[in-house]
């Protein structure tokens, strides 16, 4: 009895998480992500960006001369 409770369990876990995975669920309340146009792949957008020192860059300065990295976090 206690087998065919915990396959119910992990069955739910798993079928929770996939829901989650494809969008269907939200993982928690704080959770606002949305998904874009973007895909993996996909060249970006030129835009303009802000440096350090405050100065600003358009995106396509940055992939002229070679493959540029955007990493995009949050310090929360």
């Amino acid at each position: 009895m206690a087998g065919l409770a915990l396959g119910v369990l992990a069955a739910g876990g798993v079928a929770y998480m996939l829901l989650v995975r494809e969008g269907v669920l939200r993982h928690n309340r704080y959770d606002r992500r949305e998904r874009g146009l973007l895909r993996e792949g996909d060249q970006a957008p030129d835009l303009e960006v802000a440096m350090y020192d405050g100065s600003r860059l358009m995106l396509s300065e940055l992939w002229r001369a070679r493959p540029a990295l955007l990493v995009f976090g949050s310090c929360t």
